[in-house]
């Protein structure tokens, strides 16, 4: 269930998605979004700041749905990707407001094991494939800490050894272990095919 706003609530089912609309004792109503995408259980879902939700499908990928709006996908880019087994991994949805993106966290529910999680952008719609160093660090739990100092604020990521553990920017080493980072530009091709320097 999504508890969209207090005159919302989003009740995502296996192969459906439901809205219920006001009191359902005093003339509010319950309509049916879809009957093709439902959700994946447990909490599979993040908010936007402009009300948009994003959700993990029950068939893979990854959907957003305005209000009262039938979903569609957005994650076409990785499609093959996230075409995984929904009965044996635990998905998270994080909206971060510093980074203007979700986190997308996939982490196995019976071992820990290296596993590939999600950044999508929304300015861009681009998606960036995260892999922790440590297979511990696979968040099973996560909320967003939205506190008044700008410094506090955080989402929190609990993992599978028992440790909670926030995005830091600044860091230079990912909880004592080296971060391995890099990026695929190109390919860079003039009309005439000359030389390039970026």
């Amino acid at each position: 269930m999504i508890p969209y706003s207090d005159d919302v609530l989003i009740f995502g089912g296996d192969h459906t998605i439901y809205q219920m609309s006001g009191d359902p004792m005093n003339g509010g109503q319950i309509d049916r979004v879809s009957d093709s995408v439902g959700m994946a259980w447990g909490r599979p879902y993040c908010k936007l700041p402009d009300g948009t939700i994003l959700f993990f499908a029950n068939r893979g990928g990854v959907f957003q749905m305005a209000h009262s709006q039938k979903p569609v996908r957005v994650s076409q880019q990785i499609t093959e990707e996230l075409n995984i087994n929904v009965a044996t991994n635990l998905m998270r949805m994080e909206w971060d407001d510093h980074a203007q993106g979700v986190h997308l966290f996939i982490t196995p529910l019976t071992s820990t094991v290296a596993t590939t999680h999600w950044f999508w952008e929304m300015r861009t719609g681009g998606w960036f494939e995260v892999v922790f160093a440590n297979k511990n660090h696979s968040p099973k739990v996560t909320c967003v800490y939205d506190a008044d100092d700008p410094d506090d604020r955080a989402m929190l990521m609990g993992s599978w050894d028992g440790y909670i553990r926030f995005p830091d920017d600044t860091a230079s080493r990912d909880d004592g272990t080296n971060i391995a980072s890099s990026v695929f530009l190109g390919p860079f091709v003039s009309k005439d095919l000359d030389d390039i320097m970026v």
